[in-house]
This record gives C-alpha cells, structure tokens and sequence, in this order.
C-alpha cells in the first residue's frame, strides 16, 4: 500500500517526549472526571479444572458417607442443592424418599428386567447391561448418540433422564462414563464443577468451548481476561472484552442493535399515522391525498384533515395554506425521533467500521505470521528481530476492538465536558492506529524478493522497521496493551 508525502512527513516530525508528556496530562484530567470507573491494574490467578476436581470430590466423599449412598446420587444431591449441604441435609433425613422422586433417583414406572430383547428406539437386538435400573433397555448406538446429544450447547446433561416415555429416572455419571469417549466425558464433568463454583464471585469460567480455566479475581473490579487458551472475555459479564464501554453500556447496545427498536424510532422520524386507524405511513408519491391501505380512510397529508373537506369545488383544499398552532408536544416528539436516530446512526456506523476493521485485522496477523517465516527463511532474519511485526499486528486488533466499544461507551455518555475530552483522545488513538494499520497491510514480499540487491532490500526494510516501530510506540503509549488496557486509563506510560 502505498502512503502519501503527508504520511511520511507526519512520521518523522513525531516528538515521543512531547507526545508522551501530553498524555500523561491528558490522562491526569481525564481521570480526574472519569475516575468512578477506572480499572487501574488489577491482578487475577487461573485455576485449572483438575484443581477444583479436589475440591468437589472432597465434598462428595462427605454425602457419601453422612446418607450412605453412592458417588452418582450424591453428585446429583449436591447439585440440585446448589451444593448446600445444610439444606440437603435437612430435607433428605425429613422424608428422602420424596427428595430422590423429585430429583428422577428413583424410577416412577419400571420394565422387569430381562423382559425386552430389542431396543425401544432402533428396534435392534440388544447386548446384555444395554439398561438403567428402570429396565427400560436401548441399544450401545442409541444410547451413545442420546448422551453425547445431552452434551450440546445450551443442554444440561445432568438433567438427562431415561427416554423411555414418561420415565423420569436420571442417567447416573457413571452410565455417561460407560457411554460416551472420555474426552466427552469432561464436559460432563465440567457441569458439576461449573455448579461448584457458581456462587463464589470472585470467579468465572472462561466461555470460550472446551476451556478448562476458570478465573479468580477477589477485588471484583471489572478487568479485561486475556484466558491461557487464547479467548479473551470481561470478567464481570463473560462477554468479549469490551472496555472502555461498561457492561451494562454493552448490554443495552446488543439489544438495541439485535431487536427493532431503531426500526420503531425511523418510524416515528419519518411517518405520519392515519387520523383513523393510527397504523404509520410513508408518503411514497407527490400527492397529498392519502389512503390508508388498513381501514381506507382518505386524509391530507400535509394538515391531516379529512379528504372530504378538501374538495376542490367547496375551496376546502386551500385551508391548508392557513397557519394553525402547531401541536407543540407532537413536535417535539417527532424532532427528537429523528434526533435520536441520527444519533443512533453516526455511533452504529463507527462502531461497524471498527468492527470490520478489527475482522480485517484478525486476517492480517495470520498473513504476517507468514511474511516472518518467509522473511527468516530466505533473508535469514533471525526470528527474535522480526517479532514486531506480529507484536504489532496484535496490538492493532485489541487497538480496533477498543476503538469499537468505545463507540457505545460514546453513545451513552452524556457529560459534555467529560465526552470532549474523551472524543479528543479517541480521535488521538484513531489517528495513530490508522497510520500503524496502513503500514500493517503493506505488501512485505519486497522485503525477501531475492532479484533485488541484498543492500536495497535491507535498507528498504530497516527502513521500514523504523517507521512502524516509531508509530507502534507512540500508539501502544495512547493504547498500553495490558490485561486491563482500555481507552479510559490506557493513556497511562
């Protein structure tokens, strides 16, 4: 891609002393009125599932041995209970046999035994044990695909019961263990750990499928996780990092871009409702003689009279010319419909350019990982001085993802002095994370074309290695890239 003289110029007049000073001040006034929600640099610990694993068992060992039962129903005693023990205990030595009804751990209608030979779903013969204590008996195939089903997102498979009608009976760990492959099995098992760990607040799991780190965070202070598998999540809501916009910022712009709430305001913006029937229209034609397709009355448009005392031969048409006090309320309501929609608008389409943007980033940082390999293996640049370009290239994802979110944090804040100063350094970040993208997408083969002097070509790169590097620093002081970077306190260096 190439840049105009204006780029390069702008490049090399950068002062970072005096870029770096003014951002600290800039920083120290901006915290100044946004400080209710400054993150700072909170710390936060992984746990692997293996070490909660301990725990759970620690608990189950003491059911087992307080009810004297086995290690299936007191998973499912636990769980049922949000693992409080008081409760279950309570309840369980009052009437257990009503508890273990409510909870399907005992069979409401039973098959003895020995009695069916095929199985109730594909009709094949069946394998000796194909069967629940309920007797109702399914083949190894059925019963495999009807666990690992129950194992789908948005399924809890500890709630599975036996699919025989209007059998309630719940399928035992154990029977899972039996059916499904053991790297299934742990997603079982990882719905009672999840359950374990639900009430504490101080930790999340990581949402990304198939994660076996949860996250802990005593100070309970919304921070930006950046998970060992790679996802990165906000550890408040769970949702995809989204700094510097809060969580409940986020959840009001999800729904307000998922539902037709927008669609409702361009109707109030640029509709009229029928005299009659109230149902909106939209004037699609130059004649003011309106009728409406629902319930056929016929008015005017422009005053939203009757048509029938607009007939030209009793004059009644040339009233509209004649001003009456408009409905003040209706006016205003109309006015700030179509206010709020370009309002609406103006944020949506930043925050979906930044959005494609970071899409496009996300692209890039694969292809730059391969212009590293081509350029260490035909240039023979050592991979350690080549390790700013994917550096960079991840900065420029997190940089746009900010940059989006900081469209809806944008959107919904309504301090003036405090949105001036906040425009002022996200305009600052724009500017900088434009310039390091553009020079991103720059088509590095030059650099390791091997009919180019070797001299040109390492002078070209060096070069080049300058310019991104001096934009990349000022840009990650605007955007420090911390487990916690966001728009608010990242100007921090």
């Amino acid at each position: 891609m190439k840049h105009s003289e204006e780029d390069k110029e702008y490049a090399d007049s950068i002062d970072l002393n005096e870029e770096l000073a003014l951002e600290e001040l800039e920083l120290d006034a901006y915290e100044m009125t946004i400080g209710s929600i400054s993150l700072g640099s909170t710390q936060y610990k992984f746990i692997h599932m293996n070490d909660i694993e301990g725990k759970v068992n620690q608990k189950i060992e003491q059911v087992k041995d307080l009810f004297s039962i086995d290690e299936d129903m007191a998973f499912i005693l636990m769980k049922s209970y949000a693992w409080n023990l008081d409760k279950l205990q309570q309840e369980y030595f009052e009437d257990d046999i009503k508890v273990k009804k409510q909870l399907g751990l005992i069979p409401n209608i039973t098959t003895k035994l020995g009695t069916i030979s095929t199985c109730n779903i594909c009709l094949n013969k069946l394998a000796e044990g194909d069967n629940l204590s309920c007797g109702h008996s399914f083949c190894v195939k059925c019963w495999k695909g009807y666990c690992e089903a129950l194992l789908e997102p948005g399924n809890d498979p500890t709630q599975g019961r036996c699919p025989h009608t209007g059998c309630s009976l719940r399928i035992p760990m154990s029977f899972f263990r039996k059916c499904i492959p053991k790297a299934l099995f742990s997603k079982y098992k990882k719905v009672f750990y999840k359950s374990f760990t639900d009430g504490n607040k101080t930790l999340r799991w990581c949402p990304f499928p198939n994660c076996d780190y949860l996250v802990e965070n005593v100070s309970l202070v919304p921070i930006e996780v950046n998970c060992k598998c790679g996802n990165s999540f906000c550890f408040s809501c769970g949702l995809p990092n989204h700094l510097p916009a809060t969580c409940e910022m986020l959840k009001k712009w999800i729904i307000k871009t998922s539902t037709d709430g927008e669609s409702m305001t361009w109707i109030l913006a640029h509709t009229k409702q029928c005299p009659k029937c109230t149902k909106p229209i939209e004037k699609n034609q130059g004649c003011n003689h309106i009728k409406c397709c629902r319930c056929g009355h016929e008015f005017c448009w422009v005053c939203l009279d009757s048509w029938k005392v607009h007939n030209y031969q009793t004059g009644g048409y040339y009233k509209c010319n004649r001003f009456n006090e408009p409905d003040i309320k209706e006016t205003q309501k109309r006015e700030k419909a179509k206010t709020n929609l370009a309002k609406y608008t103006f944020y949506f389409q930043r925050y979906d350019n930044h959005e494609k943007a970071e899409k496009l980033a996300i692209k890039q940082a694969t292809s730059t990982d391969e212009y590293i390999k081509k350029l260490n293996q035909r240039c023979s640049y050592p991979i350690s001085e080549l390790e700013f370009l994917q550096s960079a290239a991840d900065s420029i994802i997190q940089i746009r993802r900010t940059l989006k979110h900081s469209y809806v944090y944008g959107y919904y804040l309504d301090n003036v002095k405090e949105k001036e100063l906040y425009e002022h350094l996200q305009g600052r970040l724009e500017v900088n994370a434009e310039h390091l993208h553009q020079l991103l997408e720059r088509d590095l083969s030059e650099f390791y074309n091997l009919d180019v002097a070797e001299k040109k070509r390492k002078e070209n790169f060096m070069k080049y290695k300058e310019e991104l590097m001096n934009y990349y620093t000022v840009t990650k002081k605007v955007f420090l890239l911390t487990p916690s970077s966001s728009l608010i306190n990242s100007v921090k260096g």
